[in-house]
């Protein structure tokens, strides 16, 4: 399992310390991280190189790379412009480009969400899939992010399904389909399956559609009291980890924790936060 962190750029008037944020996930263990690359700035970078190296540094493999909350093929393309150097000076590195956000969060109804995330699969995935050599661009996989965990399910099956058969397909299944998906896991005090938020509801929902991989770019607990000290969540959070992967079918290997830096304070990973998660102890809450 890949344990790791959402890193938020900051606002434009109060950025990260891209060093603090490394700090945080050497002291994780972490081997991948969500990089909101484009937080409020759709059309360009807030991680310059020096940035991202500097979180690869940390010991990282993998880096998913969010584009834009909503998912738009000529923005997809624009920001993989931007990044796409940068992707072939690191073969070794995994990059994850995750095309839009949560779309039940956004003004988009789910047939519309759907047909714009598969046409940018369509149009934009093939121009970065060799390199300017000619190579494949084997470093680089495309993911979809699913609907965020208030969804009844209704949303979920008009996103994934091709009602409307507009020749586009399934969104998990179909012609243009993803080569990741990924969900999102929030816990109301504990990370359990039987939590009443319900975290692995997504996961269970994709799992009924598909095998392909699954990665959870955002997981976190929220109590709705008090925030939980570090020494409570961090072995929840390790526990969730261990057990999402082996809980049903599917390959689910990463899970990025929200977030880094001072994000809500519900979820912000502090420095004991990361050590008590990189020390690997579960809680055995759930069994």
């Amino acid at each position: 399992m890949k344990y790791g962190a959402v890193c938020s750029p900051g606002t434009a008037t109060n950025p990260s310390n891209y060093y603090v944020q490394a700090d945080l996930l050497y002291r994780m263990h972490a081997t991948t991280a969500r990089v909101s690359m484009f937080f409020e700035s759709p059309e360009s970078r807030r991680y310059d190189n020096q940035g991202l190296d500097t979180l690869r540094g940390a010991g990282l493999t993998e880096m998913i790379i969010q584009s834009s909350e909503t998912a738009d093929a000529g923005l997809a393309d624009r920001e993989l412009s931007l990044c796409q150097d940068y992707i072939d000076a690191h073969p070794e590195t995994l990059f994850v480009f995750e095309l839009g956000n949560e779309p039940n969060q956004t003004t988009d109804d789910a047939a519309t969400a759907r047909s714009k995330r598969l046409t940018t699969i369509r149009d934009v995935k093939p121009k970065y899939a060799v390199r300017p050599d000619g190579s494949p661009r084997s470093n680089l996989l495309w993911a979809i992010n699913m609907p965020s965990q208030n969804d009844d399910g209704s949303y979920f099956n008009a996103f994934v399904n091709d009602f409307a058969n507009d020749g586009l397909g399934n969104l998990l299944t179909g012609p243009n389909q993803p080569d990741v998906v990924t969900v999102h896991c929030y816990g109301f005090a504990t990370l359990c399956r039987g939590d009443s938020q319900a975290p692995y509801k997504l996961i269970d929902w994709v799992r009924g559609y598909t095998d392909k991989n699954i990665k959870v770019t955002e997981s976190g607990i929220f109590d709705g009291i008090t925030v939980l000290p570090d020494s409570v969540r961090g072995p929840r959070y390790v526990e969730f980890a261990e057990k999402v992967s082996a809980s049903g079918g599917g390959n689910l290997d990463s899970v990025c924790f929200y977030g880094t830096p001072e994000v809500e304070s519900w979820f912000t990973i502090s420095g004991g936060l990361a050590d008590t998660i990189g020390s690997r102890a579960s809680a055995n809450d759930c069994g």
